[in-house]
């Protein structure tokens, strides 16, 4: 009898949960927590930054689905993805984490990744054949002075970051850039034509390791194989503990097509600095004091980072 009366209670119990649950799952206004969320991500920007979004068709079981989701920054657009679907942790949120996966379709390619955030943020990316015009926030970054430097090409790649307070202390990025072009831009009075950087055979790459316990971050790899400029650097960035960079130094070696010299008669300068493997070495020392450039046996004098960062 007293068995019975246990497994009874026991049954309730599991009942009562089951029904509690799915009225949760029914009836709790996702919508609305959502919203407030993103109208709290803009409050915590302090009016730098609108996120707007044209439906959002949530659930705390599947994949939460964002159409025409744009980010805006300082009145600018910056991201906008046709469909992004969110993918929520739920256990985590008990503990005082945030923890999602989400998949942002472009026109051309996707991007997938994760998002942790607790004491420090964690992000985790994967690009895929993404067309780097679909990234509108380079319009806004990629400029020389008043100049916007057109840019076109195909992404592919991961990047891993950890941030404390905002500041990066670990991180790997390897990327790869297929079919690159950028230009033309006047740099000093010297009009840069168009260049051709990679091929949709031979992409682009650049790999890079931030380390915060010995103030670096490195340079592992940026290969550009042309075929109108040819470059292989590797090199480090030396970091004061607030993150400023006060030391970087780059080594590698350049090339470039017969028709990028004709176009760009500067180059006969290092045209004189060839090897005899017929590439031009070059390394940069950049301190806060001063900059050493070296173009094969010649030296030049330059910006120091003072300069540079001002």
């Amino acid at each position: 009898m007293i068995m019975n009366r246990t497994a009874q209670i026991l049954l309730n119990v599991i009942v009562g949960i089951f029904a509690f649950v799915f009225f949760l799952l029914v009836m709790f206004p996702l919508d609305t927590a959502i919203g407030h969320f993103l109208q709290q991500e803009e409050a915590n920007s302090k009016g730098r930054t609108k996120i707007q979004v044209a439906q959002i068709d949530a659930s705390l079981i599947f994949d939460s689905v964002f159409k025409d989701f744009r980010v805006i920054q300082n009145g600018e657009e910056v991201f906008y993805t046709p469909e992004l679907r969110v993918d929520i942790s739920l256990l985590p949120l008990l503990f005082g984490k945030q923890k999602f996966s989400f998949e942002a379709k472009f026109i051309r390619g996707s991007l997938t990744g994760r998002v942790e955030r607790g004491s420090d943020i964690t992000v985790d990316l994967e690009f895929n054949q993404i067309l780097l015009s679909q990234f509108k926030a380079l319009n806004r970054y990629l400029r020389y002075q008043d100049q916007k430097i057109p840019l076109k090409g195909s992404l592919d790649g991961s990047l891993y970051l950890v941030l404390e307070n905002n500041k990066p202390v670990e991180g790997e990025v390897d990327i790869k850039l297929s079919r690159l072009r950028i230009g033309p831009v006047n740099v000093g009075g010297f009009e840069i034509p168009a260049l051709k950087l990679s091929n949709r055979k031979e992409a682009a790459r650049l790999q890079v390791s931030i380390d915060s316990d010995n103030n670096q971050i490195d340079l592992k790899k940026l290969s550009i194989p042309g075929p109108d400029l040819m470059v292989e650097t590797t090199g480090a960035f030396r970091t004061a503990r607030n993150g400023r960079v006060n030391r970087i130094q780059i080594d590698g070696t350049l090339n470039y097509s017969a028709q990028l010299l004709e176009k760009l008669p500067l180059l006969a300068m290092a045209e004189q600095q060839k090897n005899d493997q017929g590439v031009v070495p070059f390394s940069v020392v950049t301190t806060a004091r001063s900059q050493k450039i070296k173009l094969g046996e010649q030296e030049f004098p330059g910006l120091n980072l003072n300069q540079l960062f001002q």
